[in-house]
């Protein structure tokens, strides 16, 4: 079921390049405002209302392209084999989980850590 809806997806013409073309708006989009007025002056603008909004949305857009490109590549790969399919996506998700618990653990027992994220 899996293999076949990423198998019906990996045959989309363009889709991988509209992903990457995704990501590089999201990318641009994070570099004119890292560049804009407010950063050159060393000043934070003032947060909105709405600024929690806008902080989920670029971190899940750039995220559910991401994954859906690796999904895709992985698919791609296993050329119809649940099997390899699923130890590709095992194979490659099991990193991303692991550094992120440990990341989680490090921060809960160094919260001052955090702001190296700022």
């Amino acid at each position: 079921m899996f293999a076949g809806l990423l198998s019906e997806l990996f045959s989309i013409i363009g889709l991988t390049r509209a992903g990457g073309l995704l990501l590089l708006w999201v990318c641009w989009k994070m570099f004119r405002e890292l560049c804009g007025p407010a950063h050159q002056n060393g000043l934070s603008p003032a947060a909105p209302p709405a600024a929690l909004w806008r902080a989920v949305a670029r971190m899940v857009v750039p995220d559910v392209s991401m994954s859906l490109d690796n999904a895709l590549a992985i698919t791609g790969a296993a050329r119809g084999s649940f099997v390899v399919l699923a130890i590709g996506l095992i194979v490659s998700a099991s990193p991303t989980a692991t550094a992120s618990t440990l990341l989680a653990n490090l921060l809960e027992r160094l919260p001052w850590m955090a702001w190296w994220g700022y």
